[in-house]
């Protein structure tokens, strides 16, 4: 499934099922860290994954898929510890047992690897770095792959909408699209069709009650309806919302 993802991301013609697949994959991705990342900011919680500024859901599909290729013994695991081993073994934070973690990666042509150059190499005068690009610059670029990445994002999920319209994580992905592009109106709708499906699902009988899925993210989405809610100025739509996620959590 994961491998469709990284076909996707590469910008290969797949198929409407492969579509699909992908889909799922990014979904699952997108929703497993809203929710571990809501786990973590809880009070008393313990910081588990560390990424790196910039990482994209593109580059954790990598991540997984690759995690996959390499361990198929443990396939028949459940997908939510799966996930959280691959993306702990590229992400883990600093351990406590004193050891470092490795310096920052610098891209090519960053300050930390240019070399200064001279006016003139052979008259003697002091060496002077001349940065080839500003930091607005710099910043503008960042921005535009932003923006990319999110119409990407909002591109494929109402693809997925449309191939499988009674998915939960494909309405919950075009929902979340529209929010990282900032268009709270239309995010509201896709989350509470999210939702609906989320809290219909059957349950999965091979996990225990406090391991499903369906409600983890039911409990995210309605985390994002409130924050969506309290954008619309909704704000008792937006408490409703957010005391049905905290309820969600206690019961798992």
């Amino acid at each position: 499934m994961c491998q469709a993802g990284v076909e996707f991301e590469d910008g290969k013609k797949i198929s409407d099922s492969r579509m699909v697949d992908a889909t799922h994959c990014l979904d699952y991705l997108r929703g497993f860290l809203d929710g571990f990342t809501m786990g973590q900011l809880a009070p008393g919680a313990t910081e588990v994954l560390c990424f790196p500024e910039g990482v994209n859901a593109g580059q954790m599909v990598r991540v997984v898929a690759k995690w996959f290729q390499d361990h198929p013994a443990r396939l028949h695991e459940p997908a939510y510890g799966l996930v959280f081993t691959a993306l702990r073994d590229a992400f883990s934070c600093q351990s406590t047992s004193g050891q470092g973690v490795a310096p920052p990666l610098v891209s090519p042509g960053s300050p930390g690897d240019r070399k200064p150059t001279t006016e003139n190499d052979n008259n003697g005068q002091e060496s002077s770095v001349q940065p080839s690009v500003s930091i607005d610059s710099l910043e503008s670029l960042r921005n535009a792959q932003i923006n990319a990445d999110n119409n990407k994002a909002l591109s494929s999920a109402e693809e997925a909408v449309r191939l499988k319209p009674t998915d939960g994580y494909a309405w919950y992905s075009l929902g979340k699209a529209y929010i990282d592009l900032g268009d709270y109106k239309s995010a509201e709708e896709p989350l509470k069709t999210a939702l609906k499906a989320f809290l219909s699902a059957p349950p999965d009988l091979t996990l225990p009650s406090n391991a499903q899925p369906s409600r983890t993210m039911a409990s995210t989405t309605s985390f994002f309806l409130a924050e969506v809610c309290d954008k619309l100025h909704k704000k008792h739509e937006a408490a409703r919302y957010r005391r049905g996620a905290l309820m969600l959590m206690s019961t798992r």
